[in-house]
């Protein structure tokens, strides 16, 4: 009887406090959320879970295969390859001798094929602290590493120290389409101006001598002088325009990132949301060039707390858009944020479209999405199939 009596009391406790903390929030909903009768039918024909569990992502042009960072049973993550429909699946990390045993993501492949450059927590990062702070695209206490396509061999790129204090950290590494360039975001230092320290953009020269592949001419991309988060998106075609989010205007949190174009030959800068109560981010141009896909809170009201840390994730509200190069015609691709209430019946279902990956083809994206449906969070990696490459007037 007494033991059924402290049962009792430890229920009791478990459920007070994921009631009174917003984890619970009963009724669940007993169904999936049908994500496919709120998307934005103009553009999109088919919507399709390929994944789970999937973090940051790239598509390969040249060997037609998807690189992603799943998170494995000792509860780092590793990445893993499958083709677009979502079968062979492969760990490149798993019972390999030389590879970066904690978290491994942000992987980008190489044009050529035979590359994955990708963010691996230091070895010696140790304990929980680490586990949360160093996961793919907060990137603490990680390098810049290069593997080859079969993960047998590893090369480590940057070489930042482990520390609690000014704690240096890369995030998601892009390539250019001719293979020769790579810029990355890396936080710097501690700053009390800022939610998540003081961030930079990084670009060096990728070259490859006697089968080794190596970062040089590692430079600082000289945007502004602000103290703020930059997060690394894209090249354009020619490798002479990057993509990028910052809050770069005065008075701005994180919470308000943009996204930006900058010319790395005239130094011009191209604010394209110029949205500064709004989250823009994840943007990558599409293959031919003409359009942008990228996540957005733009039209989602969200009642904002502190976001120091990882807190925005407790807020955090976004949609899939596309627009044109230039900015213009900015278009909602989904409507998962105005599910009506009947369906999902928990108050606080909610939406994260996270990063994405235009097929090589351009007549698809792959995103990862995070469905937050009160206790049940759910990580899906889902395959938009685009009507005319995702092009159309001006719809707002």
């Amino acid at each position: 009887m007494k033991n059924i009596k402290v049962l009792f009391f430890i229920f009791l406790l478990f459920f007070t406090f994921h009631l009174v903390y917003g984890e619970l929030n009963l009724p669940f909903s007993k169904k999936d959320i049908p994500l496919e009768d709120h998307i934005n039918k103009d553009l999109i024909s088919e919507l399709k879970q390929i994944q789970k569990d999937g973090k940051s992502l790239d598509w390969s042009e040249k060997n037609k295969l998807i690189v992603t960072a799943k998170k494995n049973f000792d509860e780092y993550y590793d990445l893993v390859i499958f083709k677009p429909d979502g079968s062979k699946e492969e760990n490149l990390n798993i019972n390999k001798k030389s590879a970066p045993t904690k978290h491994n993501g942000n992987p980008c492949w190489h044009p050529s094929g035979e590359w994955i450059i990708f963010t691996a927590q230091n070895e010696d990062a140790l304990g929980y602290f680490n586990m949360k702070k160093s996961i793919p695209g907060t990137g603490m206490n990680c390098n810049l590493c290069v593997m080859d396509k079969k993960g047998e061999n590893y090369w480590k790129q940057t070489f930042h120290e482990t520390s609690i204090r000014d704690t240096k950290a890369v995030i998601h590494p892009q390539i250019s389409k001719d293979g020769n360039k790579v810029f990355w975001a890396e936080r710097i230092k501690d700053s009390e101006e800022t939610n998540w320290g003081e961030w930079v953009l990084k670009i060096a020269d990728f070259e490859v001598v006697d089968g080794i592949p190596k970062l040089i001419n590692k430079q600082t991309i000289r945007i502004s002088e602000k103290k703020c988060f930059y997060e690394s998106h894209d090249f354009n075609s020619e490798g002479n325009k990057i993509l990028f989010s910052a809050n770069l205007k005065e008075g701005v949190e994180e919470n308000g990132l943009d996204i930006y174009e900058y010319d790395l030959e005239t130094r011009e800068l191209k604010n394209l949301t110029n949205s500064p109560d709004e989250w823009d981010e994840h943007a990558h141009y599409s293959p031919d060039g003409k359009r942008i896909i990228w996540m957005s809170s733009k039209s989602i009201p969200i009642k904002w707390g502190s976001i120091k840390g990882h807190k925005w994730q407790s807020y955090l509200k976004t949609d899939l858009w596309v627009m044109d190069v230039s900015g213009e015609n900015k278009t909602r691709l989904t409507y998962f944020n105005k599910i009506p209430e009947k369906e999902s019946v928990n108050r606080n279902f909610r939406v994260i479209v996270s990063d994405c990956a235009w097929s090589p083809e351009g007549d698809s994206v792959l995103a990862t999405v995070v469905i937050i449906n009160g206790g049940k969070i759910e990580n899906k990696q889902i395959l938009f199939k685009l009507k005319n490459n995702g092009s159309q007037d001006e719809k707002k």
